[in-house]
């Protein structure tokens, strides 16, 4: 599987997760265990590190990351973090541009 689909099938499945944790139909356990499945099949990914990332894959990442680097009770009840994350779930949904300012890096 090249990148671009993997990021491409892996987006929805992401806003998918965020969204469920915040209308707590899943634990923050749950979110996690996506986490680390997403890492598992990164590695069957075949990618040169010096390939360029675009703009979904980078926002793709920086959630992802954001996922574990804030606490759970961050992630349901920071105003900020969650206005940055319902940006980048709807660029990655579809629904709107992706944003720039956001950036994530491949594991």
């Amino acid at each position: 599987m090249i990148i671009r689909n993997f990021i491409n099938d892996r987006a929805g499945q992401l806003a998918y997760y965020v969204r469920a944790f915040w209308d707590f139909r899943i634990p923050y356990s749950e979110l996690e265990l996506y986490f680390w499945d997403v890492l598992e099949e990164w590695l069957n990914i075949d990618s040169n590190p010096s390939s360029p990332y675009s703009n979904k894959e980078r926002v793709f990442w920086f959630v992802l990351h954001q996922t574990q680097d804030c606490k759970a009770s961050e992630l349901l009840s920071n105003p900020e973090i969650r206005a940055e994350l319902e940006v980048c779930l709807a660029s990655l949904e579809g629904n709107c541009p992706v944003p720039l300012d956001y950036v994530g890096i491949r594991p």
